[in-house]
């Protein structure tokens, strides 16, 4: 039950204070896969603007834009800004009272959905979407009187759900038909939608942290492997592996070859030891890495 204390105690901190926010900065680089080793070159320090605050939960729009949670503009809460990491030009997205995290482009590419903070009453985070073009102010995604912590969309219709308590619950939505599905507890904040399926993992135990797949055409939860021991942030690479981060070495993993993980770079020499969240896009990595 630590790790379940330790998050919920995370979630109060993000919705109370920005003293309790951890700091955070967001690099970018550009990487070669070659004999089981990643290259990296072109690498961007992409929150300069804020080097002492919280930027964090960075998700690719296309090629060259990303959306992430920042403070930069506000101490006390955080918005959501869009960096352009072809002319390196920042732009605000949101600005509003309530902190926002976790963007994430919708299926439709016209919308992005975030967490979104309630101040009082007993849910605290709902899931909000807004308008890529930023025309209006956006309309609440998810009607369910839930509190979110992470979220995934598998398809226009269904979306996958972290939901804060105790235990958490990874819950399966489908929206036309108001269905809600518990697909497991104790799922980790990871939550990856590939080809239509969604990969996340299952805290078992203290020790014991797998990693799975959910096939929503089938129903079926099949289990891959284990994770790096202490990791859950991942993605999916354009080839299909799965990569984790671990303290400052990228590591992965060959589904189809099932073998065990490889680790395949150490940032050290770049001054990063304490990656957490990775988005990978074509040719481009981004990483979050603790202060």
């Amino acid at each position: 039950m630590k790790y379940i204390k330790a998050f919920l105690f995370f979630i109060a901190a993000i919705c109370t204070s920005h003293a309790q926010l951890p700091s955070t900065n967001i690099y970018a680089f550009t990487y070669k896969l070659a004999h089981d080793k990643m290259q990296l070159t072109e690498g961007k320090y992409l929150t300069n603007f804020n080097p002492n605050g919280y930027n964090n939960q960075p998700s690719f729009v296309n090629d060259d834009v990303l959306l992430i949670s920042s403070n930069h503009y506000d101490a006390s809460q955080t918005d959501i800004i869009k960096l352009n990491l072809r002319s390196n030009k920042m732009t605000r997205v949101t600005a509003t009272k309530q902190g926002e995290y976790s963007p994430t482009l919708m299926p439709d590419r016209r919308h992005f959905s975030v967490i979104r903070e309630i101040l009082g009453g007993d849910v605290n985070q709902i899931l909000w979407k807004y308008p890529l073009n930023q025309n209006h102010k956006g309309i609440q995604a998810l009607d369910d009187e839930l509190t979110v912590g992470y979220h995934s969309w598998i398809n226009s219709t269904e979306l996958a759900t972290f939901l804060v308590g105790e235990p958490h619950r990874l819950v399966i939505h489908n929206l036309l038909e108001d269905t809600p599905i518990l697909l497991d507890k104790n799922p980790g904040r990871s939550l990856i939608t590939r080809a239509g399926k969604l990969y996340y993992i299952h805290k078992m135990s203290e020790a014991n942290w797998v990693l799975k797949v959910f096939d929503p055409f089938t129903g079926n939860v099949n289990s891959i492997t284990k994770t790096v021991a202490g990791a859950e942030d991942m993605d999916i690479m354009p080839n299909g592996n799965i990569i984790m981060t671990s303290g400052s070495k990228l590591y992965m993993f060959n589904p189809d070859k099932q073998t065990d993980w490889i680790e395949v770079a150490d940032l050290s020499s770049f001054g990063l030891s304490s990656l957490n969240r990775i988005k990978v896009r074509r040719n481009k990595i981004v990483l979050v890495n603790a202060k």
